[in-house]
């Protein structure tokens, strides 16, 4: 088995399938038929009604066991379980000394055994399929944001996919800001160098929004790292920072040094 794959595929009409390649096949009745009867037979000579106990010989037990299946149907489940019942009953009937006879049965069971191993193996693996993501059909996120124009067209109803707004408005969701909000704690023009009242309010008013923002950027790092896992001997990407200038929210990828690169340089995948 140590060369078998597993296989899912997915067809056009959202349906999926799933097999296992270069492991056993199940095998149907057809295939084990000769050699159920030929142990049936032998252990028929072994077999005396009066004295074993038994209302059926082998022979007979295995025609009633076995009468109406189909040839080609495979062997699992009930039909599976049939079987197994009936090889421990004609074990009893088997000469230890006859290898050829000992080895049929052996034969027989493992080959039994092979459909049932496949399905359980099959659901075992299927339930272990990750989440694929076709990413290059998601909406991506500008580096660079323009708040109050983008508050703008959110207001008017006119976003633009073009323009990254569709992604940008799921960023700021995410990290449970609005876009009119985060505008407008920024849109004041800076007082009177002579009012130091003035001076020092909006001073706070920006520092509020940066420290809103910095603890953004910590949740949205834990779940970019949820399902992106860097590599830190690799100089991957661990943090992702946010940035408030004035209007603009500034979208940044920082390595494990420190160094900090805007979102649209780093892979198709990351983004």
């Amino acid at each position: 088995m140590k060369d078998a794959n597993y296989v899912l595929w997915r067809n056009l009409d959202n349906t999926t399938g799933n097999e296992l390649t270069g492991a056993p096949g199940k095998k149907t009745c057809k295939d084990l038929k000769k050699d159920l009867i030929r142990l049936a037979a032998h252990a028929d000579k072994q077999f005396t009604p009066s004295e074993d106990g038994f209302a059926q010989s082998p022979i007979e037990s295995l025609k009633a066991a076995t009468e109406g299946w189909d040839g080609s149907q495979a062997i699992e489940g009930e039909k599976a379980k049939t079987l197994r019942d009936w090889l421990e009953t004609v074990f009893l009937f088997i000469d230890e000394d006859n290898e050829k006879e000992e080895t049929r049965f052996d034969g027989l069971k493992a080959d039994i055994e092979i459909g049932d191993a496949r399905n359980a193996a099959v659901q075992a693996l299927r339930a272990r399929v990750p989440v694929f993501v076709l990413f290059s059909n998601y909406f991506r996120v500008r580096p660079l944001i323009h708040l109050k124009q983008l508050a703008t067209r959110i207001t008017n109803g006119t976003l633009d996919e073009e323009r990254y707004d569709y992604g940008n408005v799921c960023l700021l969701n995410l990290l449970g800001f609005d876009a009119e909000e985060l505008s407008e704690m920024g849109a004041s023009d800076e007082p009177d160098a002579n009012d130091p009242e003035a001076l020092e309010a909006f001073r706070e008013k920006l520092d509020e929004r940066q420290y809103q923002l910095n603890a953004a950027e910590v949740n949205l790092t834990r779940e970019v790292r949820s399902v992106w896992k860097p590599d830190q001997s690799k100089g991957e990407a661990a943090k992702l920072r946010l940035r408030a200038d004035g209007q603009y929210l500034k979208v940044t990828v920082e390595d494990d040094l420190g160094v900090e690169v805007e979102l649209n340089q780093r892979s198709e995948g990351f983004r």
